[in-house]
């Protein structure tokens, strides 16, 4: 198994750090705020819980908090601004989602943020900008969890984990329980348990950035409307 040593022990480092914000004193813990996510767009009828509660159908600028789950059913997607917390999601069709955690702390220089994402169904498609050092962003799937820095990835709950743009993201599976050795996937690459990283096809990699940009567009308009007043007047963007 061929790693890159220097991103992979720079990603337990930081990994080390953001546990240390678990003992955070009084004053820092005050500073900790919690995150959201943000529906922009959907497509069909997708359903949300809110903390456990029964599914409810999911709207335009629904926010959702740490606890919550989006579901989505066959034709089905849904497109998710993170604000503080980093960059975009699409929810592919027949998935479930469920927000582990979403957290910021906005220090004026720059915002650490503590993104965790429990895909439990299906796939997702992201988008994650550059965060600062002591930020993670992580995606636990039935087999592992992927830590990402900035990149555009697809990750699926059979844990298939592929970069389509971007810095190498790190993969950890677990095997019987226990966790296997990271695995670095470059851009342009795929891989899935059992496997090694190898070059993703074209047509995986186009699906993915399509998509991130059918969402990116999506968000844009929304905000667009926001801004200028629009949503006051129209209807909120369905995807059509």
């Amino acid at each position: 198994m061929k790693l890159n040593k220097n991103f992979t022990s720079r990603f337990l480092v930081l990994f080390a750090a953001a546990v240390a914000l678990t003992f955070l004193s009084p004053a820092e813990a005050q500073n900790v705020q919690e995150g959201k996510a943000v529906v922009r767009a959907l497509l069909g009828a997708p359903e949300y819980s809110k903390g456990g509660a029964t599914f409810i159908p999911l709207k335009v600028n629904t926010v959702l908090h740490s606890g919550d789950v989006v579901k989505t059913k066959k034709g089905d997607h849904v497109d998710l601004f993170f604000g503080k917390n980093n960059g975009v999601v699409q929810v592919a069709e027949n998935s479930t989602l469920l927000f582990d955690k979403l957290s910021f702390q906005d220090g004026g220089a720059e915002i650490v943020s503590d993104t965790q994402l429990d895909l439990r169904a299906g796939a997702i498609h992201g988008k994650v900008n550059k965060m600062a050092k002591a930020s993670k962003y992580e995606i636990k799937t039935p087999h592992g969890v992927t830590g990402i820095r900035a990149a555009k990835y697809s990750v699926s709950a059979d844990s298939t984990v592929t970069v389509a743009e971007g810095a190498a993201i790190v993969v950890v599976y677990v095997t019987g329980g226990v966790a296997q050795s990271p695995i670095t996937v470059n851009a342009g690459e795929t891989v899935s348990p059992g496997g090694t990283p190898k070059p993703a096809s074209k047509e995986l990699i186009n699906d993915i950035l399509n998509g991130l940009h059918d969402g990116e567009n999506h968000i844009g308009n929304q905000l667009f409307m926001e801004v200028f007043g629009a949503s006051i007047v129209g209807e909120p963007f369905i995807s059509p």
